[in-house]
């Protein structure tokens, strides 16, 4: 339900303000005048019926990019997967920061964290609704 008058180029969907919600950065390319202009927009989601959420910011040691790790959680829900990657948007670079939606959920069983090296970082009952930081050697 998202749609704009003016010329988009790049959308980036991220949480910007960490209260669970994801909000929209769209860049737009104005090029009516001599000279194209650009202007960025950010879009916070101020939806008041939220639900409940779990995020991870992931921190790598040892010189590895976080591309490519896969985060998968388990819940009365089931099972939930992202994988962190960059380029499949135009001009943008994703953060390595992922939420997950929980709807009613009130738990979180289990948070498996499969690094690109192929090393796994598991985390039993993590807290619901905060972001949890997830370092790596």
């Amino acid at each position: 339900g998202v749609a704009f008058e003016y010329d988009s180029r790049s959308v980036l969907v991220d949480d910007f303000d960490l209260d669970g919600r994801q909000d929209l950065l769209v860049s737009q390319l104005d090029s009516t005048s001599r000279r194209d202009v650009e202007s960025l927009h950010l879009y916070r989601n101020v939806w008041e019926e939220n639900g409940n959420c779990i995020g991870f910011c992931l921190r790598p040691g040892g010189g590895m990019s976080a591309m490519g790790t896969r985060i998968t959680i388990e819940s009365a829900m089931g099972k939930q997967s992202a994988v962190i990657v960059n380029g499949d948007s135009f001009y943008t670079q994703h953060s390595t920061t992922r939420l997950f939606g929980l709807g009613k959920d009130t738990h979180v069983r289990k948070a498996t964290i499969t690094w690109p090296n192929g090393k796994t970082t598991i985390m039993e009952h993590p807290k619901i609704n905060e972001y949890h930081v997830v370092k790596t050697d």
